[in-house]
């Protein structure tokens, strides 16, 4: 809001992926903000990642960003109790 009253755009554009998908060009944008910015940044987000979503206002890419790591966390540790069950059987 701050941003928009000054008569600036504001786009966050958090990704999904690591090192080796940012070399690839693989990432996914998880962008929310101004929808003329994110129209305008599309080219640019194609040739860095494979997929970019608008979300919707600033917030909601970083929302989605927690979202996509705390299913990840949740696959690590049930994979984890599944290797320390199969091991203690």
């Amino acid at each position: 809001a701050a941003v928009r009253e000054k008569g600036g755009l504001y786009l966050e554009a958090p990704v999904s992926g690591s090192k080796k998908p940012a070399i690839d060009g693989q990432l996914i944008f998880l962008c929310g903000g101004d929808k003329a910015l994110y129209e305008t940044c599309e080219p640019l987000l194609e040739v860095m990642g494979k997929k970019h979503l608008l979300l919707g206002e600033v917030g909601a890419g970083a929302k989605m960003k927690l979202v996509v790591n705390m299913v990840m966390s949740s696959m690590l540790a049930s994979l984890s109790e599944g290797m320390a069950l199969a091991k203690a059987s």
